[in-house]
């Protein structure tokens, strides 16, 4: 069946390319568009016909099974607006196309042997990027770098299973002994290689949503001042009055490749307010939550948080101690301790240093490799590494070699799930219902 949608943004804009698969396609194009290409992957100019109009546009056909579906394939290239859209494809659905479903293109090409399914969620999280870190992750998704690491992976497992198969097959070879201690080799290796992207989830899960960072601290020593700083725009209100933050005010920024959104919160302090203690209560939430914690300080204070202080955060992520109003305290060093930052929000000084000190804090595991930053990829990961640390177990406790065999074949088919092999049809029908029309 031959489908039709719209590649390119709804709305007002320069072009439109309305894409068409399926076999078939070319002959309905040709009765739309003159003259028709005659040679594929060159786009010709010429006219596209609709019901109400004729437009000059530009065309292009590509031939099965050299095409992003892997099946014949045509673009019109046509002005944009929605008026032009609507009737080219108004027009295809006359003639035999049909409306594609979100992802269609796409799942066309996974069944088609085109890409995978992490081919495929690597180009959704290219499209929904809020980052350049978040754009380079997905693009080397999208460019297979994780699947060929899942597909050698598989390999070395199929090998794996191979072997302790023979053994049990063939008894009279005495295989057994032999087996075991290698097999305890490959399977070990296996499971580091998969330990090593289970990982990077953590960083992967930074770079894909951004990191959260929170703002604490007691009230008055300039939380909202540092924020309005760090925004480089007046957001949040600066009172003398104390408790005057109550809720919690966020901004969000991009901070070299890294999207950070940070959380003023209301001051730490003894109150009768209840709608105050609400947003004190808010406060300790938002430090739960956070990957980096500032807690800010005025004055030469304790270099380290108090017991207090910290049962009050609640938190395990890194807590870095800020001291404000440097313009006016002027800290020397021993003030602030191994890690403490002196800043001022009135003189904007050190605040690109906080910055940077954040952003080491985020990535401090990153090596510019491979990061995993989908969910689906993590469980399916931890999943495989359980089942090998279950057959390692069973190796070395000498349980027969068939549990071991089912236990490699339990971290394959988990494997598997990541690049589609072994996938079953709701998971593959959910990751394609994400994209957008046209794609």
């Amino acid at each position: 069946m031959i489908i039709a949608a719209l590649s390119t943004p709804h709305g007002r804009g320069a072009i439109n390319v309305i894409r068409l698969s399926g076999e078939g396609c070319k002959k309905l194009a040709a009765k739309m568009f003159s003259p028709f290409p005659d040679k594929a992957n060159y786009l010709k100019a010429g006219t596209v016909s609709t019901k109400y109009f004729d437009d000059k546009a530009m065309c292009v056909f590509f031939d099965a099974p050299r095409s992003f579906t892997g099946e014949e394939s045509v673009e019109f290239h046509c002005h944009g607006g929605e008026t032009t859209a609507s009737a080219v494809l108004e027009r295809c659905f006359e003639l035999g196309a049909r409306p594609a479903l979100n992802g269609e293109f796409s799942k066309r090409a996974f069944i088609n042997g085109k890409q995978n399914l992490s081919n495929a969620e690597g180009v959704i999280d290219l499209i929904d990027a809020e980052s350049k870190g978040a754009a380079r992750a997905a693009a080397m998704l999208a460019q297979n770098e994780l699947g060929k690491k899942i597909e050698e992976l598989l390999d070395a497992l199929c090998d794996t299973e191979a072997s302790i198969e023979a053994a049990l097959d063939y008894p009279e070879e005495e295989l057994e002994g032999a087996t075991v201690a290698e097999q305890t080799i490959e399977i070990s290796r296996a499971k580091r290689k998969i330990d090593a992207l289970v990982k990077t989830v953590r960083l992967g899960g930074l770079v894909k949503n951004g990191a959260y960072v929170a703002i604490v601290g007691a009230t008055n020593v300039g939380k909202s001042s540092l924020l309005n700083a760090l925004a480089g725009e007046e957001r949040a209100i600066v009172s003398d009055t104390h408790g005057t933050t109550r809720d919690t005010v966020e901004i969000s920024l991009v901070y070299k490749d890294l999207k950070i959104t940070f959380a003023d919160t209301a001051g730490f302090r003894q109150t009768s307010d209840a709608t105050e203690s609400q947003g004190i209560e808010r406060s300790k939430r938002a430090a739960k939550r956070a990957s980096v914690v500032l807690y800010i300080r005025e004055g030469a204070a304790d270099k380290e948080l108090s017991a207090r202080e910290n049962q009050m955060l609640g938190t395990d992520c890194p807590v870095l101690n800020v001291y404000s109003k440097n313009d006016i305290y002027r800290y020397d060093r021993a003030s602030l301790g191994n890690d403490g930052v002196a800043v001022s929000s009135f003189t904007g000084e050190n605040i690109e240093r906080l910055k940077e000190k954040i952003y080491s804090l985020l990535i401090k595991d990153a090596d510019n490799g491979l990061i995993i930053t989908n969910l689906r990829h993590a469980d399916c990961l931890r999943r495989a590494s359980e089942a090998l640390a279950n057959a390692l177990d069973a190796l070395s406790s000498g349980i027969t070699l068939d549990c071991v065999a089912q236990d490699v074949r339990a971290a394959r088919t988990a494997l598997g799930e990541i690049t589609g092999d072994t996938a079953d049809e709701e998971i593959i029908d959910r990751i394609f219902s994400r994209f957008c029309l046209g794609k």
